[in-house]
């Protein structure tokens, strides 16, 4: 009943290219393989060799800074300029 539907939701994830559509089929087939454990190794290889690329990939990520202050990794002191030791 489930083995079906899994070549189906591999395919679409597969041949997404919305990456939250490849985030969530990589986290459905997480969750199942916690819950089939060893039966679900006929299906590792696959999703592993799809995966590993995407591990790689640069796609979807972003960097934003939130902080609207500047964090001097250089200084120890305070803002009165005293260093801080406890």
């Amino acid at each position: 009943m489930v083995e079906p539907l899994l070549e189906k939701i591999y395919l679409a994830m597969t041949t997404s290219s919305d990456p939250s559509i490849r985030e969530g089929g990589l986290a459905f087939f997480y969750n199942l393989a916690r819950c089939l454990k060893e039966d679900f190794a006929p299906f590792t290889q696959k999703l592993v060799e799809f995966a590993l690329p995407l591990a790689e990939s640069q796609e979807a990520v972003t960097y934003e800074n939130t902080n609207k202050e500047q964090f001097d990794l250089g200084s120890d002191s305070d803002e009165d300029g005293e260093m801080d030791v406890a």
